[in-house]
């Protein structure tokens, strides 16, 4: 885990946004797998979990925690939208 990462997992969560997580997961390597165009494998990078994001036509899902309490994007979503925008 690099330097910056761990800086931004210590700052209270109201201060670091999904979207720049997200942003950090894209630039960690090997962090996300295409397992289908419509199904993606996320590595936390927080712990030793991995997620699986799905889409639908409509929207993106999260096996996370974070997105079964929020019941909107989490960090992973935001790094497989990153990650497919770069492709």
């Amino acid at each position: 885990m690099s330097f910056l990462i761990r800086q931004l997992l210590k700052m209270p969560r109201q201060l670091v946004n999904r979207e720049e997580l997200g942003k950090l997961i894209t630039k960690t390597s090997g962090a996300i797998s295409m397992i289908t165009e419509s199904h993606y494998s996320v590595r936390s990078i927080s712990s030793n979990n991995t997620y699986v994001i799905t889409t639908t036509k409509s929207e993106w899902t999260c096996s996370c925690p974070d997105y079964a309490r929020h019941n909107s994007r989490c960090k992973h979503v935001y790094a497989v939208e990153f990650y497919r925008s770069l492709k």
